[in-house]
C-alpha cells in the first residue's frame, strides 16, 4: 500500500519519505525534474516507446519455477538472483516490451545474450532496468530515455555522484540521461541494497519514486541513496504521445 504517516513515527515524530536531487551540478540536479515531468506525461506503452530490462546472473530459470517460488528472499546470491529474474514478469504485465539477460555477462558487455537469443550488447530504448552486477564498472551501451529508472545491485552502485570520473553505475547513468535510480555508497551486504524486482514492481504499478525506492529497500539510513524527483511516477492511463520534436 501507499505510505501513511499514521503508521510510521519515531517516538512521536512522523517519518517523511525523501529522495535526492543530486548530480555533478545544480543544472544536472534540476534536469532530473525535467526528465521526470516528461516521463510522467509520456511514459506508457502506447504513448512513448521504451523497454524494461532485467539482468540476472546464474542462467535461465523455468517460468514455472519462478512463479511457484516467488517471493524469494535475499539471504543468498542464488535466491536474490531468482528474485531479480522474476522482475521480467512485472515488466511483461506492465505492457512495456521486456528483455531478460540471464547470464553472468551484464547488459552492454561483449558476449551478453538475452533469453530470446538476441544480442545483449545494447540497452536500446531503456526506460526501466533492474538487475546486477556492475561493480565498479558501467557499460556505455545503455540508451536511457527521458523518464528512465534503474537499479543495479552492487556495493558501489551510487558512489561519487558529484564526480564525473567516478566509475559507478548511477554516476555514469545519470550523466547519460537516467531520470531516477537507487543504489548504495558502500557495502550494504546483500540484504541492505534496494531489491531490483520490488523496485520494478512498484514503479511499473505507478507508485511515486519516493515510495518506490523506499519500499524496495530493507534498511533506513544505512548505505542507500534514492536519487530523482520524489514525486515522479508513470501514468499510463493519462499518458499522451509526444508529437513535439526535441
Amino acid at each position: 500500500g501507499h505510505f501513511d504517516h499514521a503508521l510510521y513515527d519515531f517516538e512521536g515524530t512522523p517519518f517523511y519519505l525523501h529522495a535526492r536531487l543530486e548530480g555533478l551540478s545544480a543544472e544536472h540536479a534540476k534536469a532530473l525534474v525535467d526528465r521526470a515531468i516528461y516521463g510522467q506525461r509520456h511514459a506508457a506503452p502506447a504513448a512513448y516507446s521504451g523497454t524494461v530490462y532485467v539482468d540476472s546472473r546464474f542462467g535461465p530459470y523455468a517460468d514455472a519455477d519462478l512463479l511457484a517460488g516467488y517471493p524469494f528472499n535475499y539471504q543468498t546470491y542464488a535466491k536474490a538472483d531468482q528474485s531479480m529474474a522474476y522482475g521480467k514478469f512485472f515488466g511483461a504485465a506492465s505492457g512495456f516490451p521486456t528483455r531478460w539477460e540471464p547470464w553472468e555477462t551484464e547488459i552492454g558487455e561483449p558476449g551478453a545474450q538475452f533469453s530470446d537469443g538476441g544480442s545483449g550488447l545494447f540497452g536500446a530504448d531503456a526506460l526501466f532496468y533492474g538487475g546486477w552486477y556492475n561493480y565498479a564498472k558501467y557499460q556505455h551501451a545503455w540508451q536511457w530515455k527521458a523518464g528512465a529508472v534503474a537499479c543495479d545491485l552492487n556495493s558501489n552502485s551510487a558512489q561519487g555522484l558529484r564526480d564525473a570520473g567516478t566509475v559507478s553505475f548511477l554516476c555514469q547513468a545519470f550523466q547519460e540521461n537516467l531520470t531516477a535510480g537507487a543504489g548504495v555508497i558502500a557495502e550494504p551486504y546483500l540484504t541492505g541494497h534496494n531489491k531490483p524486482d520490488v523496485l520494478l514492481a512498484y514503479m511499473l504499478a505507478g507508485y511515486p519514486w519516493a515510495e518506490v525506492s523506499m519500499l524496495s529497500e530493507n534498511a533506513i539510513k544505512w548505505m542507500a541513496l534514492h536519487v530523482g524527483d520524489p514525486l515522479y511516477r508513470i501514468d499510463p492511463v493519462n499518458a499522451v504521445t509526444d508529437v513535439v520534436a526535441p
